[in-house]
This record gives structure tokens, C-alpha cells and sequence, in this order.
């Protein structure tokens, strides 16, 4: 999980029980599958520090990785507002909008984020199906096209994965 790379997106490490130290469990707790237990903690952590991009962050990844899309947004905003080159903030809040339905907001925040971050395949991948989704055709080729450049194998993975996947729905 990507949380951001930097002291300043993180935070200081500072005392027990302080909003780092809520951090340091909410990872523990995502990387044993806990993901409600990582949540609680991430919202403690915000709780007590809600100037902490990272944290606010965190929190919106985790929420709408687990599908909690509307519940996400105001964390990633916030990340946002906090720190305007927070690529992963940035990813997830048009992931979210994406999957509820806001595909020009969506759209909006994943050009934001493939601004911020221009080597992050993913980011192109989900520019690509929502401008797709919306009829923009010719804008999700390119991105398309841009994610295959940073990282083919992914790419092709998620494409064989979706072939694999309508075969096997189609015919059985």
C-alpha cells in the first residue's frame, strides 16, 4: 500500500499511542488481512491529526479499496487539499468518483493524478476505462497506450485477465 514516500505525507514519529503510532497498526493490521481493525486505526490516527496528508490519505485508500467509495472521498480530498501532489490520493479519489457514478469528476482527478506521478500504469489504465466508458474514445486509446509504454506486462496481464474472464462466463 502506498501511503507516500516522505516524512512530511507521513508524519514524525512521535510518542505511544500518538497518530503515528495508529499508523504503524493500521499497517500492521492491512498486511494480515484486518482490514476493519486498519480502518479504526487510520481513523484515530486522522482523529488526532487531521493535518497529516498521509493519514488522510491512508484512510481514503483504505475505504475505497474495501468499496467504501462515497466514505473515501472527503479523506482524499482532504489529502489533497493537505499536499496537491499526492498521486495516490489523487488515483483513488477518481477511482471512487469513477465507481460512483461521477465519471467527469473521476476523469478530472486521474489526469491530475497521471500529472503527478506520469510513470504510474495504473493511473493510465483507469484514465483509459473511464474515458471509454464515457465515449471518449480516442482520449482512452492514448491512454491506454501510455500505460502499455510504462509497464506492458501489466497491461497485458489486466487485458488476458478480462479475456480469461469472459470466456469463462460466456460459456459455462
Amino acid at each position: 500500500m502506498v501511503i507516500g514516500s516522505s516524512t512530511m505525507m507521513l508524519g514524525a514519529c512521535g510518542s505511544h499511542n500518538g497518530a503515528d503510532w495508529h499508523v504503524g497498526r493500521a499497517i500492521g493490521f492491512e498486511r494480515v488481512g484486518r482490514t476493519d481493525e486498519a480502518i479504526s486505526e487510520y481513523r484515530e490516527a486522522v482523529r488526532l491529526r487531521p493535518d497529516i496528508p498521509g493519514y488522510q490519505s491512508a484512510l481514503g485508500v483504505a475505504l475505497a479499496k474495501t468499496g467504501h467509495y462515497g466514505e473515501a472521498l472527503p479523506y482524499l480530498k482532504e489529502a489533497i487539499r493537505l499536499y496537491s501532489k499526492n498521486a495516490p490520493a489523487q488515483y483513488w479519489l477518481g477511482v471512487s468518483l469513477v465507481q460512483l457514478g461521477r465519471t467527469d469528476e473521476g476523469i478530472s482527478a486521474l489526469q491530475q493524478s497521471v500529472k503527478v506521478n506520469p510513470s504510474e500504469a495504473r493511473a493510465y489504465l483507469a484514465l483509459g476505462k473511464a474515458m471509454s466508458g464515457s465515449g471518449r474514445h480516442a482520449e482512452a486509446v492514448a491512454a491506454f497506450e501510455r500505460a502499455k509504454e510504462i509497464d506492458a506486462a501489466a497491461f497485458q496481464a489486466d487485458h488476458e485477465a478480462k479475456r480469461a474472464y469472459a470466456a469463462s462466463s460466456g460459456g459455462h
